[in-house]
């Protein structure tokens, strides 16, 4: 596959996966046209079987991960779509006082972007609105994403999908402003950790607090670190760490 780029196989080897990139040419003389970012071509996502030697070709694909010791599914999230602006009515009176719209909810990156996960298998998929994160359990026991949430179905939060059970389960719920980071699974599959950070306002320093979750469990419940292990007051938690958990799982670091 020409500009194919960040080829990954699946555990299985039963797939390849990779993006592709659009003409280097044609970007560049979109970009000398001062063409916006939005306006240019995008990546696609290519799923090649190597059973049927055959590529399904997604277009408009941001990022994409695969469980690591796991085949069978893929996890994509889609590039904002650019929505035509409303052309104005020449009918209308000048004079008219316009009603001013509800600001529409889009995808961007303080908001997040549309998740897919596809069984590679079947193409079964699954959405997810507005996620900002996501990771694959390590031998894909299930997938653990933060969204900002789209105000009906998904609430703001952090959540875990069985990808055997296919059922969603909500670890922690949130509102659209709280912010998550580090998302990390126990190699199991039975434990999750993550940051969150629940100030909405607009203070410089950001206090991250760490969250906890067991299977069999919900909601996921907060670590007090000060307390329980002694840390000093004025040191916080580094919103930059990605907790770790041990191999067997009887450690968090």
């Amino acid at each position: 596959m020409q500009r194919a780029a960040e080829v990954a196989l699946t555990y299985s080897s039963e797939h390849a996966l990779f993006k592709i990139k659009p003409p280097t040419r044609l970007v560049k003389d979109l970009r000398r046209q001062k063409k916006k970012k939005e306006d240019l071509p995008k990546d696609s996502l290519g799923i090649y079987t190597f059973k049927t030697r055959r590529t399904v070709r997604i277009p408009d694909v941001k990022t994409f991960k695969i469980p690591e010791k796991a085949g069978g599914w893929v996890a994509y999230q889609l590039e904002a779509k650019v929505e035509a602006k409303p052309k104005a009515d020449p009918n209308a009176k000048p004079d008219e006082k316009k009603t001013p719209a509800k600001k529409k909810k889009t995808n961007s990156d303080d908001n997040g972007y549309t998740l897919v996960l596809r069984e590679l298998a079947n193409g079964q998929q699954t959405t997810f609105g507005y996620v900002k994160d996501y990771t694959f359990a390590k031998f894909g026991q299930g997938l653990l994403f933060s969204t900002t949430g789209n105000d009906s179905t998904l609430k703001a939060g952090v959540y875990w999908y069985d990808l055997a059970a296919r059922q969603l389960q909500t670890l922690h719920e949130g509102k659209p402003k709280f912010k998550y980071k580090g998302l990390a699974v126990s190699e199991d599959g039975k434990q999750v950790s993550f940051l969150a950070d629940t100030d909405t306002t607009k203070a410089l320093i950001r206090n991250f607090r760490l969250f906890y979750w067991m299977q069999g469990t919900q909601p996921a419940t907060e670590f007090d670190i000060k307390s329980t292990f002694s840390i000093a007051p004025n040191w916080l938690i580094s919103e930059h760490y990605t907790p770790l958990f041990s191999k067997d799982g009887s450690k968090l670091f």
